[in-house]
Formats: C-alpha cells, sequence, structure tokens
C-alpha cells in the first residue's frame, strides 16, 4: 500500500499544471500545495492582476512557495498589493519582494 503522506511521495500527478494561463508546479505533487496554487491564481483572474504573475512554484523541501511576477508589477503599487493581499489569503509562505510572508493556510495549521 502507498502511502501518500511519506515526504517524496506524489499525491498528484501531474505535479505542473496550467491553470488561467500561468504555469503552476509543486515539486512532490503535494494536493495541499496545489490548492493553495490554484486558489492563488484563481483569485487574481477573478481580480483582474493575474497578467502579472509568470509563475507559481511550490518548493516541497522547504515548504516556501515562490511567486514569480512579471517586470511591469510596480512594487508598492495598487495591483501590488492586491497580489499580496490573495496571496496572503491563499498562500501558506512565500516570498514577496524579499520578505518571507505568512499566509492564512499556515497560521491555520497552528490554530488551537
Amino acid at each position: 500500500m502507498i502511502n501518500y503522506f511519506e515526504e517524496k511521495q506524489h499525491q498528484v500527478i501531474p505535479d505542473k499544471l496550467n491553470a488561467f494561463g500561468i504555469e503552476i508546479y509543486s515539486r512532490y505533487g503535494k494536493a495541499d500545495e496545489i490548492c493553495e496554487m490554484l486558489n492563488f491564481v484563481s483569485l487574481a483572474t477573478n481580480k483582474n492582476v493575474s497578467k502579472f504573475i509568470k509563475k507559481v512554484f511550490y518548493d516541497t523541501k522547504s515548504n516556501f512557495c515562490e511567486i514569480e511576477t512579471d517586470e511591469s508589477l510596480i512594487e508598492g503599487g495598487k495591483d501590488d498589493l492586491l497580489l499580496l493581499e490573495i496571496a496572503e489569503k491563499t498562500i501558506g509562505q512565500f516570498e514577496w519582494h524579499g520578505v518571507v510572508k505568512h499566509g492564512a493556510p499556515l497560521k491555520e495549521k497552528f490554530e488551537v
């Protein structure tokens, strides 16, 4: 029997998808990571800011999501702040302009 919760055991295949025109990829195909990324790109598309997202990669080894944005995204601008807000609602741990951020999914894991 396969233990789908082992560190390197893929839960979802394929682990690289294109959603809303954006490549999302989970190093070890973890379902929760893919769900977070899907929620992120879905909400970003709904709020008309997905054009600034190039790709999203969840590095399962470090439990860290890398969001690659377009060069045209202005740091501190309206669209940048909206994307940050969306990431904080949907992604557990990610980097934003060189700063590690913790979003709702991670915070919910530690609530009592």
